[in-house]
């Protein structure tokens, strides 16, 4: 049985075909689009790969796309199975006394790195980043979650600076730097963003080392590569853990 994985975002559509649950160390074709292609989507994989039967779906909060979806399914008669926030499903459990007002990408992100630690014989600890529109941050000590962070993301911090000051002002260049430091306002404001993330990352793990010295770090999301984990040996990038979560729900 072939399937296809949605990750619904704020702003795009991650999505891969899969027959089984990822492998821990898997790394699956994951493409993306814009929410607006969708239809356009079911329509070139469903005339490429016909075996598949079964959608499902991680979807943070758009009813609209759920909703298209949903009438997708229904014309192409495949079965549509919507993930959600629980308070216990695969050895974890939730520290939220109502788990739906979690967002289901927190939640199967993870998921995801617990079904990863489970093959480590050293810890059962880590800590979970994700960098999109907002960057969440979850703490799990031996398959229980200790709680998190909600923040802003890179663009979201970055437009909310642009629109309420008038004499900053930004480039979308890419650069590499050598200092964290700007000596003109673009360079100030990307070093000011940047710095920003790195910070909140840093306390998140000082914070972390007071409970255990020994402890995973995941971290995923658009923007993962913004964060830097030179000092962080026990860290690992991953292109999209919500999919790996959401793949686990695969019969």
């Amino acid at each position: 049985m072939t399937s296809l994985l949605l990750d619904v975002g704020n702003t795009h559509v991650h999505y891969c075909v899969s027959q089984r649950a990822f492998s821990v160390h898997e790394s699956p074709d994951i493409q993306h689009i814009r929410i607006d292609q969708l239809q356009g989507l079911f329509d070139s994989l469903l005339s490429r790969h016909s075996a598949i039967e079964d959608i499902y779906l991680a979807n943070v909060n758009n009813r609209a796309c759920e909703a298209l979806v949903t009438r997708l399914c229904e014309i192409h008669g495949l079965s549509l199975i919507c993930a959600s926030t629980q308070s216990s499903s695969f050895g974890l459990s939730n520290s939220y006394q109502t788990p739906l007002n979690m967002g289901v990408d927190r939640w199967l992100a993870m998921l995801a790195c617990h079904n990863m630690i489970l093959s480590n014989k050293e810890t059962k600890d880590f800590i979970v980043f994700d960098l999109g529109t907002a960057i969440t941050t979850d703490v799990v000590n031996d398959g229980k979650h200790i709680g998190g962070w909600i923040a802003p993301g890179y663009q979201t911090l970055k437009s909310g600076l642009l629109k309420n000051t008038s004499k900053v002002f930004a480039d979308n260049s890419k650069k590499d730097y050598s200092s964290w430091f700007g000596n003109d306002t673009p360079d100030c404001v990307e070093l000011g963003l940047r710095s920003q993330i790195q910070g909140g990352f840093e306390l998140a793990v000082q914070e972390v080392s007071k409970r255990t010295s020994n402890f995973k770090i995941y971290v995923t999301g658009g923007d993962r590569h913004m964060i830097n984990l030179d000092k962080y040996p026990m860290s690992e990038i991953h292109e999209n853990l919500v999919l790996h979560g959401l793949s686990l729900y695969i019969d």
